[in-house]
């Protein structure tokens, strides 16, 4: 994620959401299209509205990772 997002590994708090990291809706979405890759699984648009903060993102990757 600190390489997708270029952003400092001490700024990826987990109650953080991505525009508090000073990320905006691209950043968002090629995010999503990493992890899609990455994780070989696809996320819905139902799911992306559900995740609210970085520890959300994290929780769903995990529950849905096929690696």
């Amino acid at each position: 994620m600190i390489d997708i997002l270029e952003v400092n590994e001490e700024d990826l708090i987990p109650r953080s959401n991505f525009y508090k990291i000073g990320r905006d809706s691209l950043d968002y979405v090629w995010l999503y299209v990493q992890v899609e890759k990455t994780f070989n699984f696809k996320i819905t648009a139902e799911e992306i509205v559900k995740v609210k903060s970085l520890a959300d993102f994290y929780s769903y990757v995990i529950r849905n990772s096929t690696l």
